[in-house]
């Protein structure tokens, strides 16, 4: 897999854009990709859907961003539950193909305050809003 600033980031270049918007990367993403295939080479895919709910992305002194939902992928005629699903039936191919993935559902990146109130949601990086202008 390589890099595209989209779906699939280097590890170290999505703690950089992350730190941007004043978030701290958690370094938890790369545990959740699968072995071979060029993971090694610190690649994580961004989107939620990879991750199991619950999953940490980042955090401040007063929020956190994490996964929730559920995902379900309509690729080439066939349903997954999971962005791996698809990694697992199709390979690096699947995932290079990501544009042609159709979403029924999708997880989502969500930021909560520790307190438990609920700020807003995500699905892209380009749309993650600075802690700032958020108040987190």
């Amino acid at each position: 897999m390589k890099p595209d600033g989209k779906n699939f980031f280097n590890e170290v270049t999505l703690k950089l854009i992350l730190q941007t918007f004043n978030w701290d990367y958690c370094h938890s993403l790369m545990d959740y990709c699968k072995e071979g295939d060029n993971w090694e080479h610190s690649i994580v895919p961004f989107r939620a859907d990879f991750y199991p709910e619950g999953a940490m992305l980042a955090r401040s002194d007063k929020a956190k961003i994490q996964s929730v939902g559920k995902t379900i992928i309509h690729y080439k005629n066939e349903r997954f539950l999971t962005g791996w699903g698809v990694y697992d039936r199709f390979g690096p191919d699947g995932l290079n193909d990501i544009e042609n993935w159709n979403f029924e559902e999708e997880m989502e990146w969500t930021i909560t305050k520790f307190s438990g109130e609920w700020i807003t949601t995500f699905t892209q990086l380009n749309k993650c809003p600075f802690r700032k202008t958020i108040r987190c």
